[in-house]
């Protein structure tokens, strides 16, 4: 069991988890979150202030950091994986900033 927590300890892509207990679930979400969010991008989008659609699918499919509503605008800046990124261009036709 040392061993075993030793090396844990000194990789960053493993995670112990007691399947009897339920301990180390939580060091094993934040493992999770950290992996994955080093793929993400902080992207910003003019969008249509009509469109809320659009602006729906950024809060539903990102991470929403900043958002300034300006006369017919709304600014958005939000966190995206990459494959999310494509799809909101695709689906909604607007570019990043």
């Amino acid at each position: 069991m040392r061993e075993i927590t030793r090396e844990t300890n000194f990789s960053e892509q493993k995670a112990m988890i007691s399947a009897v207990s339920g301990a180390g679930v939580d060091n094993f979400y934040e493992k999770i979150t950290e992996i994955l969010s080093k793929t993400f991008s902080n992207t910003v989008f003019s969008l249509k202030s009509e469109d809320g659609k659009a602006l729906s699918w950024l809060y539903s499919h990102g991470e929403v950091i900043t958002r300034e509503d300006i006369e017919a605008l709304v600014k958005v800046e939000v966190r995206l994986s990459p494959v999310n990124l494509t799809r909101f261009v695709k689906t909604f036709g607007y570019e990043p900033v």
